[in-house]
């Protein structure tokens, strides 16, 4: 299903985006409207309110901006998503910063990802006989 009007992605949360097809009766109670509200939507006779979208984002989670626009995800990131993507960039972060600070690390860096992986094997263990390991 193309879902190119706010209409049509209310139809495709409904119908295909909730794990289970929702008649239209079980949908609209879940969002506080009437079945012949939720019709009217679909179908594009009405337009869908900054309000319904908003409802339809607490309840089933789709993005409000997704519902009216079609811009942006569909779904919030999930918590742990998101504290995973923090998580890696503060160890990103950390390694720039330290390549800042160490400025001959960027020319080693880049060498080092030049060499072969026969190449780059030596020099990891290298590393990590001076490291102890």
């Amino acid at each position: 299903m193309k879902a190119q009007t706010p209409g049509q992605r209310i139809k495709f949360i409904r119908t295909e985006g909730l794990g289970r097809k929702l008649n239209q009766e079980e949908f609209s109670t879940s969002i506080f409207l009437s079945q012949s509200q939720l019709s009217k939507l679909e179908n594009d006779e009405t337009e869908v309110s900054e309000q319904t979208a908003f409802v339809i984002e607490v309840v089933h989670g789709y993005k409000m901006d997704w519902i009216l626009k079609g811009k942006g995800p569909k779904h919030p990131l999930e918590d742990e998503m998101k504290e995973d993507l923090v998580n890696k960039f503060e160890v990103l972060d950390r390694f720039f910063r330290k390549m800042e600070y160490y400025p001959k690390s960027k020319k080693s860096f880049d060498s080092y990802f030049k060499l072969s992986d026969k190449n780059r094997e030596a020099v990891d263990l290298i590393i990590n006989c001076l490291l102890g390991e």
